[in-house]
């Protein structure tokens, strides 16, 4: 199964979203890296494949 996953900024202002652990129903699991930036109106999009 694919599965992805979108995050979005609706804030004015700049988020650090570094180091945030994001895990699949099937326990799969990806790191966003270390200084990842989400800014004011942005999404960050992550899928994960099989």
């Amino acid at each position: 199964m694919n599965e992805w996953v979108a995050l979005y900024n609706p804030s004015n202002e700049s988020v650090d979203r570094g180091n945030w652990i994001l895990e699949t129903a099937d326990g799969e699991r990806e790191t966003i890296p270390e200084g990842t930036t989400l800014y004011p109106f942005a999404y960050y999009v992550l899928a994960f494949r099989n």
